[in-house]
């Protein structure tokens, strides 16, 4: 079992502990209720890091509202998979259509404060290649990111959150490690 499944699997857990000890105690006839603020809110995301052509730039998000400089990602919806999520979402928030998914770099589990709930969620990021720079529309909700070409070193640099950061420099390796190949082969 692998480190991502074992962690999720340590939620779940701690999770189904907290749930059985928060409903004993009420059926013991204590005063500790279960609130809406005490059940996490779970959810699965799915998103990409994208290089040119060249292999050489990277792209990211620059979202002003919340000063934050991002990766492209987004909620995965309900009988879509994580690829097909990924693909959309960085579709929706770039504009760029014309991508190709070039290994799957992982999962992670996030977990984060956001006002008094907690939140945790669920990650996968792809390893893409953007094949032209021909963009579409973006839908209105989406106008919120600029997209930007950066390279490896300003994507590490620039990045507002560690996760994210780790997921550039899964995708350098990945990179590194073929190109690699190529040349030995």
């Amino acid at each position: 079992m692998g480190a991502g499944a074992l962690l999720r699997n340590g939620v779940e857990e701690a999770y189904q502990r907290f749930s059985v000890s928060v409903c004993q105690r009420y059926s013991e006839g204590q005063r500790s209720y279960m609130t809406k603020q005490h059940i996490p809110i779970l959810y699965t995301a799915a998103g990409g890091v994208v290089t040119d052509a060249s292999g050489e730039q990277v792209l990211l998000l620059i979202r002003p509202s919340s000063d934050e400089v991002r990766l492209p990602k987004g909620h995965v919806e309900p009988g879509e998979l994580p690829p097909q999520a990924a693909l959309r979402e960085v579709a929706e928030e770039s504009g760029y259509t014309d991508l190709e998914i070039v290994t799957s770099l992982g999962q992670q589990l996030v977990a984060f404060p956001l006002g008094k709930r907690s939140i945790q969620r669920t990650e996968y990021y792809y390893l893409m290649q953007l094949r032209s720079r021909q963009q579409a529309e973006r839908p209105a909700a989406d106008e919120q990111f600029f997209p930007i070409w950066v390279s490896w070193q300003e994507a590490l640099e620039n990045l507002t959150f560690e996760a994210e950061r780790e997921w550039v420099r899964r995708a350098q390796g990945h990179l590194k490690r073929s190109q690699k190949l190529k040349v030995e082969g």
